[in-house]
């Protein structure tokens, strides 16, 4: 069980908030357990006299947290740092993996497009965008952002799933975080954003074909313009994948959150690349 002493589920999701900003930032020097519960002493000077059950809540399941989890034992070698890596550094982990993943995706689907020659411009606009607004952006929108906005989210997620259909809270709050990501975030960030990167992208490295003097738009209404032609049949797409798939990630263990979503986010990427990848 992770309550103690008679603390309510609503008494680990206020304590949990108040110290979430405090945590991240020192948890983020933390290398191995040791270093960790040192942080805990912190965290009990920090948060009055609840904080140590919220601590030992937190080491009793360390994927509790949003940053992935710590590691229980100390590493050792080349070889112990690179497997503790992910768990040590979830925040460089996440921008790594996103970045490969977007560049990864558009390859696949260009070679499957049948090219000889790699688009090694579209390539750099995934790429771009996947570093940028998949690995660092999204992440705080993700961690920061929507655990505010839904603090019940991660003491559902790690409930079985005999509590989770009693838990009225956390219920809502799938529901609330799966509503925000397709019908806020996707559609007046993520969208706006990869049309912004990719004129970009294009606007650096096409070829200046236009006549001198010729007036221009500046590069974000050109950007926006043409997200607004596409936009009913890009959010349609989203949203035919996603919801479902948000109600899942949502929903299961924290732990198993981050790869769910980048194998999801490796499919869309490949679905976007192929229908906005050869657009200039």
């Amino acid at each position: 069980m992770f309550l103690r002493s008679g603390h309510s589920h609503e008494d680990v999701d206020q304590q949990h908030g108040q110290m979430s900003a405090f945590t991240r930032n020192k948890l983020d020097r933390a290398e191995t357990l040791d270093d960790f519960q040192v942080v805990g002493i912190q965290m009990k000077g920090h948060g009055g006299q609840r904080a140590p059950h919220v601590f030992d809540f937190c080491l009793e399941d360390s994927n509790v947290m949003l940053s992935g989890g710590w590691p229980r034992k100390r590493y050792e070698g080349l070889w112990g740092a690179i497997v503790t890596f992910p768990r040590r550094r979830p925040f460089a982990t996440n921008v790594i993996v996103a970045t490969v993943k977007t560049s990864v995706a558009d390859l696949i689907v260009q070679k499957a497009e049948g090219k000889k020659e790699i688009d090694w411009q579209r390539n750099g606009a995934f790429t771009a965008f996947g570093f940028a607004y998949l690995g660092i952006i999204q992440w705080f929108i993700y961690v920061s952002l929507f655990t505010r906005l839904c603090p019940h989210a991660i003491r559902f997620s790690n409930l079985p799933w005999a509590e989770k259909l009693k838990d009225r809270a956390g219920q809502i709050d799938l529901v609330k975080q799966t509503c925000l990501d397709n019908f806020v975030h996707y559609t007046f960030c993520y969208f706006p954003v990869f049309y912004v990167i990719k004129e970009g992208i294009n606007t650096l490295t096409a070829e200046k074909t236009a006549a001198r003097g010729e007036p221009q738009d500046p590069l974000v209404s050109r950007a926006l313009q043409k997200y607004w032609k596409n936009a009913v049949q890009d959010n349609l797409y989203m949203w035919s994948l996603w919801v479902p798939f948000d109600l899942i990630i949502y929903a299961v263990p924290i732990w198993m959150r981050l790869p769910l979503n980048h194998g999801i986010s490796l499919a869309w990427t490949m679905i976007l690349s192929y229908l906005r990848g050869n657009e200039k």
